[in-house]
């Protein structure tokens, strides 16, 4: 995703000012509802999460329109693949400015959704022994994550062998390549491996 820095606000909008650095996130958060204020979730039930063109509060609608009236979409609530984008204040999340925006841009999709996994979902117990399907930014936030709780092991398992290196900076303790696996499965190669380290 990406860090941006707040260019004007809407009128009655006081949660962020102009200047502020602020990830866009397309889950929204009303900061009211059961599930923004509980600690197991991050989801909002006063403006579900839907696959829209569409800004959440305009049930199937836009405000937006091309110079020539032509229908101006949004994708995941937050168009941030462009130099500008309106954003509903329920879509972004203020960052403390002495983070690097170059940093902070981690935090909105692939580190959050990571250790969020490890943390809230997996929920990773100190000693545990945990596996990650395929090393990518989420796999090796995953990773961090399940260090972080203190995994005692941590098993990655990708098709490239070089992720290896990364992970173990994050904490993966061992490898599966998934594609020298021969006629076995990655289940039998992750049994074999588990029963052997355990």
């Amino acid at each position: 995703m990406c860090c941006r820095v707040v260019e004007s606000v809407g009128e009655g909008v006081h949660e962020v000012a102009v200047g502020d650095s602020v990830i866009p996130t397309f889950v929204s958060d009303c900061g009211e509802c059961d599930g923004c204020i509980s600690q197991k979730s991050n989801i909002c039930t006063k403006l579900p999460f839907k696959i829209t063109p569409y800004m959440p509060r305009y049930d199937q609608g836009t405000r937006f329109t091309s110079l020539n009236g032509e229908t101006i979409y949004h994708t995941m609530c937050v168009s941030s693949f462009s130099e500008y984008t309106v954003v509903d204040v329920a879509h972004v999340t203020k960052v403390d400015p002495s983070i690097s925006p170059s940093r902070a841009c981690l935090l909105s999709c692939g580190i959050s959704t990571g250790v969020g996994a490890a943390w809230k979902i997996a929920n990773v117990e100190e000693g545990s022994t945990v596996v990650i399907f395929g090393l990518g930014s989420i796999g090796i936030a995953v990773a961090e994550g399940a260090r972080l709780r203190g995994a005692a092991r941590i098993i990655g398992v990708d098709l490239n062998s070089k992720k290896f290196e990364m992970g173990k900076m994050f904490g993966v303790t061992d490898f599966v390549n998934g594609g020298e696996c021969g006629d076995k499965s990655v289940s039998q190669v992750f049994f074999l491996t588990y029963t052997m380290i355990v």
